[in-house]
């Protein structure tokens, strides 16, 4: 302690320094043993600065050091951060991507021996009827835990007791006790269910093991050098698991494990781990939270599966949409967009495998499909013309973009001027493909620059207009082309061949749609002038909408009394 005689040269604390500390104070920290929150304190001292003026004034003039600011305790601090579900700002396929993340730095590296890489095993745990089964002490163990405040615990008590199920029978209405499982549907279950859940992601563990959990989904991801290393440290943290789920009243459902092992070596090989009474061999792929992770970590099987699915759900929505008739374009391009969403799901994961033809070809086929029923055009129309028309990105452009918005919002940049850079990026490569496809030549000779097709604000194609943007549809040359009709000239026109440029700019027999064309548009009337004029205005594009369908209808009444 100081001397007391010379008390008097010890300055005292300032209001000023009292409130220079107040505004220091951090928000969103962890309260201290007493369990005050740093705003409160913050607070607290900008209102009444004399009273801490004169605590440590006299603390410094006494050399006193308070008994209750010297203790300290140790906390787990909150739910794991590999818990991703139920948790805002988390998503499955964060989940995926940690697991992907751990499996691809396996995988890299030059060689095996000396070298860096590894082998990883993927497992994936099913738990019986969890949300169900959850035992309520177990939540309340886990709240006790963490240090939780006991008021609170005495209110979540309360909440568990007395619950019970109504339900209707032959006999009248029964009730039935319940006495586990988290409540569905309430505001407070998901809450309660990661805290006692949080548990499995913290069992004894190899430090090469990692426990990622999306709700009561659990993957176990594991790397070694050695497979018989590998199985080793798999089947200890399975049984660790088994353990802990044991002590809290849920159960393994052993016979649905799944594993992948991931390997770059170029012989495919396998293994086999040991769960509880069952032994489970490694499959050359499994899903995991809807995302396929195969052998080589190639999304190969993933992007094949996920295009074949989309291709079944664009062939039922095709039966609601025919060429002629049905809903609008709108319409069209919203029941379209599901065959996109099964698509594009989890495709910052994947994208990658984009650059693949071959692993793309199933997820084209779907697209193209789509795109079609949206612009209502013959199914002989390339992918290419069709994405165009319809105003939808080819898939790998798509992926591409999800996974730059994605990449925006983690870095908290996606705000509106980046999300339009990251779009102008992508139609720039959309350009690009466009410009060098060998792919719907006559469409691109009349739409050679897709931003400004996609930035019209108005005017939708149907049947009639997209075999005009096509050149696939009641033309001779079309339909010779294709064995339909004997020749391909024209019936008014002996020795011309009847394409889209003779039907409306040559051919005598649509003189008058020209003329009124030509009037619309002021100049020598040209396809190209056409497509023009209709994208700078919406009153254009209904008039020369509306003669291109007259001629194009003349032509299929032509074409079905050629027959």
């Amino acid at each position: 302690m100081p001397d007391r005689d010379n008390a008097e040269d010890i300055p005292a604390v300032s209001v000023e320094e009292i409130l220079s500390v107040a505004n220091s104070i951090q928000m969103g920290k962890a309260p201290g043993i007493d369990g005050v929150p740093n705003q409160v304190l913050k607070t607290v001292m900008i209102a009444n600065a004399e009273i801490f003026v004169d605590l440590f004034t006299t603390c410094l003039r006494e050399g006193i050091f308070p008994k209750c600011w010297k203790l300290q305790r140790r906390r787990r601090s909150g739910l794991s951060e590999l818990q991703f579900g139920f948790r805002k700002g988390r998503s499955t396929i964060d989940a995926v991507e940690e697991v992907c993340t751990i499996a691809q730095a396996a995988l890299e590296g030059t060689r095996w021996r000396g070298g860096a890489k590894e082998y990883c095993v993927v497992i994936t745990l099913d738990i019986k009827n969890a949300f169900n089964s959850a035992d309520f002490g177990a939540v309340i163990r886990a709240l006790q835990t963490m240090a939780v405040p006991g008021y609170l615990i005495s209110v979540i008590k309360s909440y568990f007791s007395d619950r019970a199920l109504m339900y209707e029978t032959d006999e009248g209405v029964k009730r039935y006790s319940v006495t586990a499982g988290v409540p569905q549907g309430s505001v407070l279950g998901p809450v309660l269910w990661n805290v006692m859940y949080d548990g499995i992601l913290r069992v004894e563990k190899p430090s090469s093991v990692t426990i990622v959990g999306y709700a009561d989904d659990i993957a176990v991801v594991a790397v070694a050098k050695r497979i018989v290393e590998l199985r080793n440290k798999s089947e200890r943290v399975i049984q660790n698991i088994q353990c802990w789920l044991q002590q809290n009243g849920l159960v393994l459902a052993e016979h649905k494990t799944e594993m992948v092992l991931l390997s770059s070596r170029k012989k495919v090989e396998s293994m086999s781990i040991r769960v509880g009474d069952h032994y489970v061999t490694s499959s050359s792929a499994i899903r995991y939270l809807g995302i396929m992770i195969d052998h080589r970590l190639s999304f190969k099987t993933h992007l094949i599966s996920a295009g074949q699915k989309a291709l079944r759900v664009g062939t039922a929505i095709a039966q609601l949409l025919p060429n002629t008739g049905g809903p609008r374009q709108a319409a069209r391009r919203l029941l379209a967009s599901v065959s996109t969403s099964v698509m594009m799901y989890g495709a910052p994961v994947w994208y990658s495998a984009t650059g693949f033809d071959s692993y793309m070809r199933t997820m084209r086929s779907a697209h193209r499909l789509a795109s079609l029923r949206v612009c209502c055009a013959f199914r002989t129309v390339s992918e290419a013309a069709a994405s165009v028309i319809a105003g939808r990105l080819p898939p790998e452009l798509q992926a591409k973009r999800d996974s730059a918005v994605r990449n925006l919002r983690m870095l908290q940049l996606a705000d509106r001027s980046h999300l339009s850079m990251v779009n102008v990026n992508i139609v720039e490569q959309w350009q690009q493909k466009w410009d060098e496809s060998t792919k719907g030549r006559w469409t691109h000779s009349l739409i050679p620059h897709i931003g400004t097709w996609l930035n019209k604000k108005h005017g939708e194609t149907n049947f009639y207009l997209t075999q005009f943007l096509t050149g696939h549809g009641c033309f001779r040359e079309y339909l010779f082309k294709y064995k339909h009709v004997e020749h391909p000239y024209c019936l008014s026109c002996a020795s011309s061949i009847e394409s889209v440029e003779h039907v409306f700019i040559e051919c005598p027999r649509f003189n008058a749609a020209r003329r009124a064309i030509q009037i619309i548009v002021n100049e020598p009337p040209s396809c190209v002038a056409m497509v023009r004029h209709m994208v700078e205005s919406y009153e254009k594009w209904q008039k020369i909408s509306h003669i291109i369908t007259a001629v194009m209808q003349q032509l299929r009444r032509d074409e079905q009394n050629s027959h």
